[in-house]
């Protein structure tokens, strides 16, 4: 009987998924765990003290910032490191809302700057998914990565604003619109909600969100390496129906109807792998 890691294993055929972790503060999310054996990470971390904590056993982390051009620019540190940025924060919108103190600028640093495709080149490989969570500046990272995104990339997990947090920065539709440019789909959405300062606490508003991307399927058919790798990139996002329809419509696995009819440790491998996008 086959399991999730048989299903992998047949799809990666002892390839490796390479992961671009871009702010990557904090570390690796458990999900990439479900595939220890056929992914490499690597991490972009400019903030120096962030750097240091940064944990990478079995990865790689480089200390500078990924943006739409080379070389040097500026990093406000907060008051709360994880709300430091390039840009400044917008304290006309902040102070809508409790404890505005944790985008207080403390500090300025001078961070080496590079670009998705100048990175792709350093470490001489095709990066297949990104991880995006830099405090505002989504877009000019992503705008970095013209030709990864557009040759190499299956999916992009993105952290994105749907209000001005950062003054200047662009927005959600700015997003949406450069990657469905690319070929993306949007297939997944985590909104993350704040309360106004107020008299009372009932009903919220969404500020900011992660959202999963994917290449759309159809416009790499003709490529069975690209549309594996892209089914096991969507079971480590947890979304198993997604990835098995895709393996069915491009029989990818041979007879996996009815292999799939047996397989019976899903859930146990979500809830051990923290594999449910929406639960982060």
């Amino acid at each position: 009987m086959i399991d999730i890691f048989g299903i992998i294993d047949k799809l990666l055929d002892n390839r490796k998924i390479v992961f671009f972790d871009i702010g990557g503060a904090g570390g690796s999310h458990p999900r990439w765990e479900l595939l220890s054996n056929h992914i490499e990470i690597f991490y972009s971390e400019p903030n120096s003290d962030s750097y240091e904590k940064l944990q990478t056993l079995n990865s790689k982390k480089f200390n500078y910032a990924i943006g739409d051009k080379k070389g040097k620019n500026l990093l406000f540190i907060t008051s709360k490191d994880e709300c430091s940025s390039i840009l400044r924060p917008n304290f006309t919108f902040l102070n809508n809302f409790p404890n505005p103190d944790r985008f207080n600028i403390v500090s300025e640093q001078s961070i080496e700057v590079t670009t998705i495709d100048d990175f792709s080149k350093i470490i001489d490989k095709k990066i297949h998914a990104l991880k995006i969570d830099v405090q505002g500046a989504a877009y000019q990272v992503l705008n970095s990565g013209r030709q990864v995104i557009s040759n190499d990339s299956l999916c992009v997990e993105v952290e994105t604003e749907f209000c001005e947090v950062y003054a200047g920065q662009q927005l959600f539709p700015e997003i949406f619109n450069y990657l469905i440019e690319f070929g993306y789909k949007l297939v997944d959405i985590n909104p993350i909600r704040w309360k106004r300062n107020s008299t009372t606490n009932i009903g919220s508003e969404i500020v900011f969100c992660d959202a999963l991307f994917v290449k759309d399927p159809e416009l790499i058919s003709n490529d069975r390496e690209k549309l594996s790798n892209l089914c096991v990139l969507l079971m480590a996002y947890g979304n198993f129906n997604y990835a098995f329809s895709i393996i069915e419509k491009y029989c990818l696995i041979e007879s996996f109807e009815e292999i799939s009819k047996n397989i019976n440790d899903m859930e146990s491998i979500i809830e051990q792998y923290n594999l449910n996008f929406q639960m982060d």
